[in-house]
């Protein structure tokens, strides 16, 4: 079965290079892709030969949003933080569709456990857990792709490139049914902290120091009013207690030549 997949979100950053990947399948015939989009939006990036669903998401729900999700088996979102709530719009129509088979949040973050919130501030994170609770409480069928390292916090553990190439070969998969209520995680780059000081040096061409963090001053930048610190701060503590933790089945992409931590640490220097 060839899949007719939804997208939104095809002008943010990782949705633009989503849009790229799902338009080369689209052409190969390998499925059926359709852009969901504001009236306002810039669709100059869409190919001709893909169909173009406008919507207003400020409308009270009903059939101009029945009819946008309408023949979708996957809807896949890339929508921001800032635009989880024009996503959380569609759910209603989402669990009225009788094509639906599964939907694909915007997640793409790190694994984050009760603990994590718990102990940190990560509100730079909410729109997106909340849209992904909502949609569990709705009892839509949901994929999750997580990503660990994404955000530009000092690099990028997965480039977008990447990360949009293994979401795209998710909606290829034959029985869209074998992805729903499932997780999986994707990830360029494991390195360890040796790594990136070796990196760092090799970049800055000097020996990189190491600067000592106290657990309170770790506790303060976990609990800072900066979105980006906390959340900086929350992934360095993982790692210092080896405590990445990934679910579901790892995603990787055949044959993809990757720039590598050295290439990716001094385009960041």
């Amino acid at each position: 079965m060839v899949n007719t997949v939804g997208l939104i979100g095809h002008n943010g950053t990782l949705g633009k290079s989503v849009l790229v990947e799902l338009a080369k399948l689209h052409a190969q015939g390998k499925i059926n892709l359709s852009v969901i989009h504001r009236p306002t939006s810039n669709t100059a990036t869409i190919p001709s030969d893909v169909e173009r669903r406008e919507l207003d998401y400020d409308a009270e729900d009903g059939p101009s949003f029945d009819a946008a999700v309408k023949g979708v088996n996957i809807l896949l979102s890339t929508v921001g933080g800032l635009g989880s709530e024009s996503q959380v719009k569609l759910y209603p129509a989402l669990s009225r569709s009788k094509d639906l088979v599964t939907f694909i949040p915007s997640e793409f973050g790190p694994h984050y456990t009760a603990y994590d919130k718990a102990h940190a501030t990560i509100g730079i994170l909410q729109p997106k857990i909340t849209a992904l609770e909502e949609a569990q409480k709705m009892q839509l069928p949901v994929t999750v792709v997580q990503a660990g390292i994404t955000a530009s916090l000092v690099f990028r553990a997965a480039s977008h490139d990447y990360l949009a190439k293994a979401t795209a070969s998710l909606v290829t998969t034959q029985d869209a049914t074998s992805l729903a209520d499932k997780h999986f995680h994707v990830y360029e780059l494991n390195p360890t902290g040796a790594d990136i000081a070796k990196a760092f040096t090799e970049g800055i061409g000097s020996e990189t120091k190491l600067v000592p963090l106290t657990d309170d001053e770790l506790d303060a930048k976990l609990h800072s009013t900066n979105g980006f610190e906390a959340l900086g701060a929350t992934i360095f503590r993982k790692r210092a207690d080896d405590d990445l933790q990934y679910q579901g089945d790892r995603v990787q992409v055949a044959g993809y030549q990757s720039q590598g931590l050295n290439a990716i640490v001094k385009a960041a220097l």
